[in-house]
């Protein structure tokens, strides 16, 4: 799946827009369920991180910086009565 990103230090932010639909995007279910994951990206190569969902302030701060990245997001917003979540995925400790 290719997802738009904000790239935010060690941590990357993705959002479970899916356009607008009324339901949650399949990838999101899974990474509630499981929230271990394998990432790729052109500038960062492959990473084992984990994923938690942004809350209260820091996640209206990041959908900020993220409606300024890509406009199309707010409008996503106003089309379905679900909040969208804002994901961090965050590395991984090495065990």
């Amino acid at each position: 799946m290719l997802l738009l990103y904000l790239d935010d230090g060690p941590r990357v932010i993705v959002v479970a827009s899916y356009g607008g639909h009324s339901e949650h995007p399949e990838w999101w279910k899974n990474l509630e369920t499981e929230p271990n994951c394998r990432i790729w990206s052109a500038n960062r190569g492959a990473e084992e991180m984990a994923a938690s969902e942004l809350e209260g302030d820091e996640r209206e701060e990041v959908w900020e910086r993220l409606t300024s990245m890509y406009s199309p997001y707010a409008g996503y917003q106003e089309k379905t009565s679900r909040r969208i979540p804002l994901i961090a995925l965050s590395p991984r400790e090495s065990t």
